[in-house]
């Protein structure tokens, strides 16, 4: 019955240190947990950031783009309009060629 006393202490004893070990374990597991937490939280917020100064550049330069075209639009319909009343002015010089010939 000594042995099994001391058996049952020895059991007892290792079940103890292997409570501890488990709860050293999990203690340490729960701050990589934790560590590896904030690392992917200020990634995330770099790459947010990055995303809206992204954002940002593309809107400007979008917008930049669509005044030069409306400019270029504009300076277009214009140089159209001046051909079209140098055609008419031509047409009519032609036109009254014609009749004094």
């Amino acid at each position: 019955t000594a042995a099994l006393e001391s058996h049952k202490s020895e059991t007892a004893k290792s079940f103890e240190a292997n409570q501890q070990a488990l709860e050293a374990h999990k203690k340490a597991a729960a701050a990589e947990m934790e560590g590896h937490k904030k690392e992917f939280d200020s990634h995330k917020k770099d790459a947010q950031a990055a995303l809206e100064a992204n954002k940002s550049e593309f809107m400007k330069n979008l917008d930049a783009h669509k005044q030069s075209f409306e400019s270029h639009q504009k300076l277009s319909a214009a140089a159209l309009e001046a051909h079209k009343k140098d055609v008419s002015a031509l047409t009519a010089k032609i036109e009254a060629l014609k009749g004094s010939a």
